[in-house]
């Protein structure tokens, strides 16, 4: 066992008061390299789902008949009107082929002149009974790529095989509806 000395109390505080007067470095805040890891991954995989739903809508759009995309939006500006805003159905029921005694098919809610970009067309809307609604127009010039069928944004679209010469497309948000209106609006050839 070693003694004590009288002059360690003398030592003891000298050196702790050297220590005191040491600076004392300033460390970097620890963080665990897995937390960048899953923040750079999380950014990465947040810019290749954005690209991804970016080339989709591209490609969407892109894949649609531009008049297509006018009437949808054209439906959209005109969703709350309702009557029968023609002064004769005559006419509509003729570019269709359809009898003018015979009923539209569906419940019709409304039937109006419009302009679809530069072309006029009729715009109607009938509400197939447990299916949901659909938009038909009636275009009264000719349209070009007026063909084909697709779901564009939430809607499926459907041009009618053309006997006329007036070309027709259908737009519903449920593709049951729109089946039943081209069904009933099938040209005869």
């Amino acid at each position: 066992m070693v003694e004590d000395r009288k002059d360690d109390d003398g030592f003891d505080s000298e050196a702790r008061r050297i220590l005191r007067s040491l600076p004392v470095p300033e460390f970097a805040p620890i963080r665990p390299a897995r937390r960048d890891f899953l923040r750079r991954g999380l950014a990465v995989a947040a810019g290749l789902a954005t690209l991804g739903a970016a080339g989709w809508v591209t490609a969407s759009y892109a894949a649609t008949p531009r008049i297509v995309r006018l009437s949808a939006a054209h439906g959209a500006a005109e969703a709350t009107l309702r009557g029968v805003l023609v002064p004769d159905m005559a006419p509509v029921l003729q570019a269709l082929s359809l009898p003018a005694d015979q009923r539209f098919p569906g419940i019709l809610q409304l039937c109006k002149n419009c302009a679809i970009g530069p072309y006029p067309a009729w715009h109607i809307d009938a509400f197939m009974d447990d299916l949901g609604t659909v938009q038909v127009f009636v275009f009264r010039a000719p349209v070009p790529d007026a063909s084909g069928h697709g779901w564009w944004l939430g809607q499926h679209w459907r041009f009618l095989p053309a006997s006329g010469r007036f070309p027709v497309l259908l737009l519903a948000d449920h593709e049951p509806a729109l089946e039943a209106m081209a069904a009933r609006l099938r040209q005869p050839s």
